[in-house]
């Protein structure tokens, strides 16, 4: 009897043992597919006084000096030269390398004739400029003669979502350094944001509801692993709850390139865009409004070179869908120049794909951007044809009070070049064209030149 119970202890006991080497064995197994992968991420702050603390040491407020020439004052000799006016302004800025570079706004330095940095601990340098880019809004510093310098460590701000924690830092007001505020990402991919001072040409912003306020601009927005994410740059004014940062995927790529070559380098395709609103999505039979629409394509250009033409939807960037006119842009600037990048369009009703190689894009102009036309909106006019031999098209005669085109931007001598694509050499062929669209229940889309500028517009028929 005892035999049989000694047997029975050690069937037990060698069965747990098998169970616990099995679990030993299954967790070893997960550390090694969790915790030891390429995506495995990297240090977590515990709690918000901790990011804080990792953070703050870096982070500096920018003490700028300008001074600018004022014509003389009231009650002085009006042939007496312009007067000096000192204007200092602060902001913010962290270091972000062990070189001593300091990533702050070229808002804040621009026009600086002297800055100084003043950090966490008490001590204070001044600061070299390396390079400023008005069309990020990004300039990198170098701190002088300093040594020990703490730094935030870079994030990835491609992996941010709406909802995830951030904290904005830097030095409100200019004289609240070190001030730490919490929010979360409350938009991502934002552009065509309107800034009091100048909107940077390259929009990508992060949305967040963390308080940024004035002498913010150029301090970090960082996350739960003590990460800068993007550059404090602007905010939706006295309790609004809404602030904007640059992503710091674009604004490291930006200094980087300001440190080793001085400049921004950008990528060049030789068109200019506009958006595409509803009236013309629906005019083109377009599944949705999306994409950036060709108004214009320079001769001798790599668009020009690959085939784009004016009326063209960008709706693909290589591996990017084109959302809207501010996202491509963007892409094309931070191409490679001498990449070939394949472009896919909606071309009047057909989509294809087009192989584009980009140059340099010369000199600091918004090429692309082109000036803002009035939203297209109706249709109602009566027109005739051009009187010339040469020219193609029809022009505007009149426009009639309370008809559908009163609203659609055109005025009496526009010249309609094209309609859905195809030309219009004459009013039948015009008119032609507008019944083809209010069969299909649709807005005709027109192209529409004034004073040697061109763009598309939308013309609503009685039936769209």
């Amino acid at each position: 009897m005892w035999s049989l119970i000694a047997e029975g202890l050690k069937l037990i006991i060698w069965t747990a043992f098998v169970l616990l080497l099995g679990i030993l064995l299954g967790l070893a197994a997960t550390e090694r597919s969790v915790f030891h992968s390429e995506d495995r991420p990297g240090p977590v702050a515990v709690s918000d006084s901790e990011v804080a603390e990792q953070v703050l040491p870096a982070v500096v407020a920018i003490e700028v000096e300008r001074w600018i020439q004022h014509p003389p004052m009231f009650g002085m000799d009006s042939a007496a030269p312009d007067v000096p006016i000192h204007v200092p302004a602060s902001g913010s800025g962290f270091i972000f390398d062990d070189d001593g570079h300091v990533m702050t706004n070229d808002h804040v330095v621009r026009g600086a004739s002297e800055i100084w940095i003043h950090l966490w601990d008490g001590r204070q340098f001044r600061a070299d400029p390396v390079g400023s880019d008005p069309e990020t809004d990004i300039a990198v510093l170098q701190v002088r003669g300093a040594s020990y310098l703490p730094v935030v460590k870079l994030g990835d701000s491609s992996r941010m979502q709406i909802g995830d924690w951030v904290a904005a830092v830097g030095n409100p007001y200019g004289h609240l350094s070190g001030s730490f505020t919490v929010g979360v990402v409350s938009g991502t991919r934002r552009n065509e944001i309107s800034i009091r001072g100048g909107a940077p040409a390259y929009q990508d912003f992060i949305q967040t509801d963390a308080a940024i306020h004035f002498g913010n601009s150029g301090g970090p927005l960082v996350n739960r692993a003590a990460e800068a994410i993007g550059v404090n740059t602007a905010f939706g004014g006295a309790g609004s709850g809404i602030g904007f940062a640059i992503p710091i995927d674009l604004a490291h790529e930006v200094a980087r390139s300001l440190i080793e070559k001085g400049r921004v380098v950008r990528g060049y395709l030789g068109v200019v865009l506009q958006e595409v609103d509803p009236d013309l999505a629906r005019g083109l039979a377009m599944e949705r409004i999306e994409g950036a629409m060709v108004r214009e394509v320079f001769p001798g250009t790599p668009a020009f070179a690959a085939g784009i033409q004016a009326g063209d939807v960008i709706l693909g960037y290589g591996e990017e869908r084109v959302p809207d006119m501010g996202r491509f842009r963007l892409l094309v600037a931070r191409t490679r120049v001498g990449e070939t990048v394949p472009v896919r369009l909606f071309r009047f009703g057909q989509e294809r794909v087009l192989h584009v190689t980009l140059n340099e894009r010369p000199g600091h102009f918004e090429i692309e951007s082109g000036p803002e036309m009035i939203p297209p909106r109706e249709l109602g006019l009566l027109v005739s044809a051009i009187d010339d031999s040469i020219e193609v098209g029809v022009v505007v005669d009149s426009i009639a009070p309370g008809g559908l085109a009163e609203r659609s931007g055109l005025v009496v001598g526009d010249r309609i070049r094209e309609l859905d694509g195809r030309p219009t050499p004459d009013v039948e062929e015009f008119e032609a064209a507008l019944e083809r669209a209010r069969g299909a229940s649709r807005p005709a889309v027109v192209r529409v030149e004034r004073g040697g500028d061109s763009w598309y517009v939308a013309l609503t028929t009685p039936e769209s």
